[in-house]
């Protein structure tokens, strides 16, 4: 038994050895020197990211500041261009109890503008998402959550503050930052937009807002 033990601990102490020091394997399982380089960084450090007018682009998601604009490709090639107007959250986390799983309740509205593939555009204003704990036990636990942002045949899916993710199954919608302010002067063709779709390899960076398309 002593040497099966022996032997287990030896493995064990090899296989981490494997590694250096500063490596780490972040949440979608690649090894890199700081795992915080694809992951989506904490609430207060993208808050403070998109205060400072930059967008954050990560390996799913794109992360806005309010009042700027992301444009949607679709899988079905229907555009859409979405601005959040007001975030909030209540700071009402509980203790999780048996009824009650004791989350933040996050809070985001938005403005969207969705041009269809026959050149039609529709507009709507001031849609609202909700990201709030769940109460019950079992199938009889609901919420009343919606994270769900459509565009064509696409789905995506909010975070708070201002993320919109795509689903690692979705190999078709695309994100990009857009340079107008207004829904109304959104340009979808723009040749300079940096269109990107999901990419666990790629490590998040910022993009300053820049008025033009």
């Amino acid at each position: 038994m002593k040497i099966k033990t022996f032997a287990f601990i030896l493995i064990v102490e090899l296989m981490l050895s494997s590694c250096t020091a500063t490596e780490k394997v972040n949440y979608e399982g690649i090894i890199s020197s700081d795992y915080s380089e694809y992951s989506r960084p904490s609430i207060k450090d993208v808050e403070a990211i998109i205060n400072n007018q930059n967008y954050l682009v990560g390996f799913s998601w794109v992360d806005s500041p309010i009042n700027s604009i992301v444009l949607i490709k679709s899988s079905n090639n229907v555009y859409c261009a979405v601005k959040f107007t007001k975030v909030k959250r209540l700071n009402d986390e509980t203790e999780a109890s048996t009824f009650n799983s004791g989350a933040e309740t996050f809070l985001a509205n938005f403005d969207i503008l969705e041009l269809s593939k026959s050149g039609i555009k529709r507009e709507s204003n001031n849609v609202e998402l909700v990201d709030s704990a769940s109460i019950g036990i079992g199938r009889l636990a609901f919420s009343v959550n919606n994270k769900t942002v459509r565009c064509g045949n696409s789905k995506l899916y909010w975070s708070y503050p201002t993320a919109l993710s795509i689903s690692d199954e979705d190999t078709a919608t695309k994100l990009a930052p857009a340079r107008a302010l207004d829904l109304d002067k959104v340009n979808f063709f723009a040749d300079g937009l940096n269109w990107v779709g999901y990419d666990d390899m790629r490590k998040h960076y910022k993009v300053p807002t820049i008025k033009g398309y």
